[in-house]
């Protein structure tokens, strides 16, 4: 091969900075917190659509625990 010519063709790799190591680990705990923020927000609107369907059926609010999602 090297009679004829033929070699390896090695591109030279680039050097980034250091900062951007950064990144990946920022949108993962970006990610986190928007999940653990809807979360929050399903158990809001779950526990607003419980207390609007115990009052519908006129069930008492002892019996909340019983009630289970459609």
């Amino acid at each position: 091969m090297k009679k004829l010519g033929i070699t390896a063709n090695v591109p030279v790799l680039k050097s980034f900075d250091n900062w951007l190591h950064v990144i990946p680990p920022f949108f993962i705990l970006v990610a986190f917190f928007v999940i653990y923020a809807q979360h929050k927000i399903e158990q809001r609107i779950e526990a607003r659509e419980l207390e609007a369907r115990i009052k519908r059926e006129g069930a008492s609010v002892d019996m909340k625990k019983y009630f289970k999602k459609a």
